[in-house]
């Protein structure tokens, strides 16, 4: 379907909380997350929605075999595990299907460890989330080259693709190990997670606290937002706009935008311009704190 859609993130300011099984309780406005749930057989089920909008001009949609993706993800926590028989993490196993399945491919794993001052990614294998194949060819963004919006997306941070040429088992470390929050979560805190040169500034804010209604269930959730400097002129970018939402079990939802992605041909000439939107939302889940 070559359509034009736009979608926009609505959330209330009322407060609560809800359990893992949707049940109401009230707490007090500065609820303290200092933990995120990594105890092995935790289970979160998510719906993600792509869409490829504001196709300019609209002759260039047929680069697209599509402009609307849907898939599953199923990320499941295997427990704790010594990363090169080194550092204490937990190993969360990724999963993708088009559909809800019962045994989907394993498409990456992410070790993580709760420190006190915050949760730490320490290393990846696999190729995480990905785009279905051909779905965009060669682009430009910031005037920086790229295969493809894969290539972007990893560039980004927010997925991640192994280098050419690579095994899909191949481990990669994070070094320093990334702080993926803060503990603990309070409106207004701030913290850098990709240093300059690393290979650009990736800065992380907790914006906000509220209620959010999604498939499964309502949370009180804080709302973290990406803040990037791609062309380090040491202004935040306002063209990629990326918000987490975190609730006592984990994430619950993501939204990616990134607007005035320039088109090229197989020269490199400049052809045309497309909008980019993504929208991850937990539909169901199994967690134990």
């Amino acid at each position: 379907m070559k359509k034009v859609f736009r979608f926009i993130l609505t959330l209330c300011v009322s407060l609560g909380l809800f359990s893992c099984f949707g049940d109401t309780t009230p707490v007090a406005p500065n609820s303290i997350f200092t933990k995120y749930p990594l105890t092995e057989g935790n289970i979160w089920n998510y719906h993600r929605l792509i869409r490829f909008h504001n196709i300019n001009p609209d002759s260039l949609s047929n680069r697209f075999p599509d402009t609307l993706f849907s898939n599953h993800v199923l990320v499941e926590s295997l427990g704790k595990t010594k990363l090169l028989g080194l550092f204490e993490t937990y190993v969360l196993v990724e999963r993708m299907s088009d559909s809800v399945t019962i045994n989907p491919p394993d498409v990456g794993r992410s070790y993580y460890a709760n420190e006190e001052d915050g949760l730490y990614l320490k290393g990846y294998s696999g190729t995480g989330l990905s785009m279905p194949k051909n779905s965009t060819r060669s682009l430009k963004f910031k005037n920086i080259y790229y295969r493809n919006i894969n290539h972007l997306l990893a560039q980004l941070n927010v997925h991640r693709i192994n280098p050419v040429g690579s095994s899909p088992d191949s481990l990669y470390l994070e070094i320093p190990p990334k702080k993926v929050l803060e503990y603990p979560l309070h409106v207004g805190s701030s913290w850098i997670y990709r240093e300059p040169g690393d290979p650009f500034i990736i800065g992380k804010k907790i914006k906000s606290q509220g209620i959010i209604s999604i498939t499964a269930g309502k949370f009180l959730v804080f709302q973290m937002v990406w803040m990037y400097d791609l062309d380090g002129d040491g202004q935040w970018d306002d063209d990629i706009i990326i918000v987490d939402d975190y609730a006592s079990i984990g994430l619950v939802r993501r939204s990616i935008t990134i607007t005035d992605i320039i088109i090229t041909d197989e020269w490199l000439n400049e052809i045309g311009t497309y909008d980019y939107s993504e929208l991850t939302e937990l539909v169901s889940y199994q967690v134990n704190n």
